[in-house]
């Protein structure tokens, strides 16, 4: 086998060990799950949150999925606090 073509298998082995290795090894504690396919729903967290972007304001909704809990705020600059919205069962008055 002449020089050159040992270091081409050489390179090929090495780039196979690479790939399949990737492949095999399992994520760890630092490093973030695989993205979902294209398509594929996404399980939602425990809040969900919906911004509203109006002029000359935006707003965003924030709701517990546990129990239905709902706040709502605004970016206004005299708004500084969160309004709570109540539960569905439960609203605010």
């Amino acid at each position: 086998m002449t020089t050159g073509r040992s270091i081409v298998l050489g390179l090929v082995l090495f780039l196979a060990g690479l790939l399949l290795g990737g492949v095999s090894v399992p994520t760890t504690v630092g490093q973030p799950a695989a993205a979902p396919a294209a398509g594929q729903p996404v399980s939602g967290g425990r809040y969900q949150m919906q911004v509203v972007a109006r002029e000359p304001y935006s707003a965003m909704f924030l709701c517990d999925t546990s129990t239905g809990q709902c706040w709502y705020r605004t970016t206004h600059p005299e708004e500084k606090k969160w309004v709570d919205k109540g539960t569905p069962a439960a609203p605010a008055k």
